[in-house]
């Protein structure tokens, strides 16, 4: 196998894009891994909130995200990203090695500044790296690779937290970083002047429509997860690992059939894509009406496959939207999306909880599914509805 620095340029590639997919892997792999592991980090370290080790990382990797993005297109993607995994791996060592809840939650705010900084460079990268239906393609695997990092947080979590204590649940990143690490160094280039577009042209219209996009796809995507744990558990008294068994169902399929996404991406554009993913779910997410108090957990099979395969096409569209409406400046855009997402996911699990998490009897846990398929659906469809118009809107001159 040639080494990387004499790579021929496909599988040089291949080193890069695993090098990028590593970071987003990790970043979405460490706001779930913790889940599980809560209650004995708090009990262990006298953390009287134990949530605040998850608020302590999704609450400044939301808020850095805009300067992130903006940073690596000022400085180039290769900076950014070779900072961001060294912090992300000295704060997850430091919070590995915590000896009370203080240290803990400086690390796990270390983890969210370094993973602010990971995610615009990576796109940067890719969007600098690949071209066409190669660049969509990417993209389809990059966003495979995001749910499996979703997909396997809080099972591995409670096999570490089982097997070896909470503390393994970060000592586990730091192989992959310093091999990421490794490949950012070797691997990654920043754009030379000469290679970014003469004629920029920023596009509100595409911009908005896949901000919009992005956030309604979050809000429904995660809220409708919340919902069917809520049921599976309190409704239809699954034990927990049984209810967390059950959410593959959804982000098996993401994982899965992401690449195919990328590769019809590469074929019929974002916009199809969007439109036919939105439409797709927000029919398939009817079926969570079945889920009355006399059904049983198979009920929850059909909206949770929905979303799986609807997310599987929006994922990769949408990032790609977004790196179109704002050409030469990928991390900016990397930035908008995924602040987008997280206040999307944010919103959700607060509808979520309101609607459903405050039920206290199957009847009314089902009810409240109910109003909360309502929602999902309307959200879903105005999304495709504003992907339709907004995706044709012309653009102005970028400002200099």
């Amino acid at each position: 196998m040639p080494s990387p620095t004499t790579a021929p340029p496909g599988a040089r590639r291949g080193l890069t894009l695993a090098t990028i997919c590593v970071p987003m892997f990790l970043v979405l792999l460490d706001v779930t891994i913790v889940n599980v592991a809560l209650p004995e980090l708090g009990a262990d370290l006298a953390l009287a909130q134990p949530a605040l080790a998850i608020d302590a990382y999704t609450l400044p990797l939301a808020a850095a995200l805009l300067p992130a993005g903006w940073a690596s297109d000022r400085l180039g993607p290769r900076r950014p990203l070779v900072a961001g995994l060294a912090v992300f791996g000295a704060a997850s060592l430091a919070c590995a090695l915590a000896p009370g809840a203080a240290v803990l939650l400086a690390g796990r705010v270390g983890q969210g500044l370094g993973a602010a900084a990971m995610l615009p460079a990576g796109l940067a990268v890719l969007q600098h790296d690949w071209a066409g239906p190669a660049r969509a393609r990417a993209l389809g695997i990059w966003s495979g690779v995001s749910a499996a990092g979703t997909a396997l947080g809080p099972g591995l979590g409670g096999l570490l937290t089982g097997l070896a204590g909470w503390r393994m649940i970060f000592l586990i990143n730091l192989a992959p970083l310093a091999l990421a690490l490794v490949g950012a160094v070797v691997l990654v280039r920043d754009p030379r002047g000469g290679e970014e577009p003469a004629g920029r042209r920023v596009l509100p219209g595409r911009l908005a429509a896949a901000s919009v996009a992005a956030f309604a796809m979050n809000t429904v995507g995660n809220g409708t997860l919340l919902t069917i744990t809520w049921l599976a558990q309190r409704a239809y008294r699954l034990p927990v690992a049984a209810g967390g068994a059950l959410l593959l169902v959804a982000t098996v399929p993401f994982a899965a059939l992401s690449p195919l996404g990328g590769r019809a991406l590469a074929r019929f554009g974002p916009r199809v894509m969007i439109m036919v993913g939105f439409v797709t779910g927000a029919a398939m997410l009817a079926s969570l009406y079945a889920a009355t108090p006399g059904a049983d957990w198979p009920a929850l099979v059909p909206p949770l496959l929905g979303v799986g395969v609807a997310l599987a096409a929006l994922t990769p569209a949408i990032v790609a939207a977004g790196l179109a409406a704002l050409p030469g400046r990928p991390g900016l855009a990397g930035g908008i999306g995924n602040t987008c997402r997280q206040l999307g996911t944010s919103f959700g699990v607060a509808l979520a909880g309101v609607l459903v998490a405050s039920a206290d009897t199957p009847g009314a846990i089902a009810a409240g599914a109910h109003r909360f398929a309502t929602v999902a659906i309307v959200a879903w469809l105005l999304g495709a509805a504003v992907v339709a118009v907004g995706l044709r809107a012309p653009g102005v001159p970028a400002p200099e």
